[in-house]
């Protein structure tokens, strides 16, 4: 599983504290070849509340949490405030670049905060931004920048299952939905997204409506679904005859990390 994966090759520890009337107060370290974490502040046994814990953390092999994933100077914050069964936390997790196959996420932030359950369930709010998605061709590129996901994921055990997530591009709105067991680092997305006034030279302007399911394959990222584009004004005087008006044309779409296919648009 992941923890297994993390601490693969040994694990150093380092530990620096003061203990003083049923409270500590100090530094732990934790570092193996994958992760370096640091925790630093305030214990109170007697009190049974954490006291501005400050855990800091360096991803050095991304793909120890998800085999399909890379990335560059991964790093995630979580502060504790509060009872030890129940505090409040407040995490951040930053990356420059992160890989997944052909995908790049440039610029990464995800962050959340809120209070763990002392229940078997736990909801975790996150909103997550990134400045572009790259890696998919000039005209793909150009609809996922600015790309914004708010919604609440909910952890029981080693599944981690999502809400409906509000995503949002500068050109795309959207909805998705995720299931992922972080044991095998295995993960199912579902995306329903909207692009309306797509100008394209030529032909004109379209409403598209696509569902996709993605899910990782080798060491990128597998992509199946379809799309329905409705043109709503047609420039192209041959089509438009061919037509006999404003057409709807539908595809089916497979991305995998070696190729990127749509199997023809069907006329309607």
């Amino acid at each position: 599983g992941m923890i297994q994966r993390i601490t693969r090759g040994g694990v150093d520890v380092d530990i620096n504290t003061l203990y003083k009337d049923n409270v500590v107060d100090g530094r732990f370290a934790f570092k193996s070849a994958a992760l370096s974490a640091t925790a630093t502040g305030v214990a109170s046994l007697k009190d049974r509340r954490f006291v501005g814990m400050n855990i800091d953390s360096r991803v050095t092999q991304p793909q120890a949490l998800m085999p399909s994933m890379k990335g560059r100077d991964l790093r995630a914050t979580l502060r504790l405030d509060g009872p030890f069964m129940a505090p409040r936390y407040n995490y951040r997790i930053t990356s420059p670049r992160i890989e997944f196959g052909r995908n790049i996420l440039n610029t990464v932030d995800i962050r959340g905060t809120g209070n763990w359950s002392a229940g078997t369930i736990q909801s975790i709010p996150m909103r997550a931004s990134v400045a572009s998605i790259t890696g998919n061709g000039e005209m793909a590129d150009a609809l996922t920048r600015n790309v914004t996901v708010d919604g609440t994921f909910r952890l029981r055990g080693n599944e981690l299952s999502s809400n409906l997530m509000q995503v949002r591009t500068s050109r795309i709105n959207g909805q998705m939905v995720v299931n992922a067991d972080l044991s095998s680092g295995r993960y199912n997305v579902g995306f329903d997204g909207r692009l309306p006034g797509y100008e394209i030279p030529g032909l004109g302007r379209v409403d598209i409506v696509s569902k996709l399911k993605v899910s990782p394959l080798g060491s990128g990222i597998n992509v199946v679904g379809n799309a329905v584009a409705q043109v709503t004004r047609l420039d192209n005087s041959f089509f438009k005859t061919l037509a006999g008006g404003n057409p709807r044309l539908t595809t089916d779409l497979v991305m995998t990390p070696e190729s990127y296919s749509t199997f023809g648009w069907n006329l309607r």
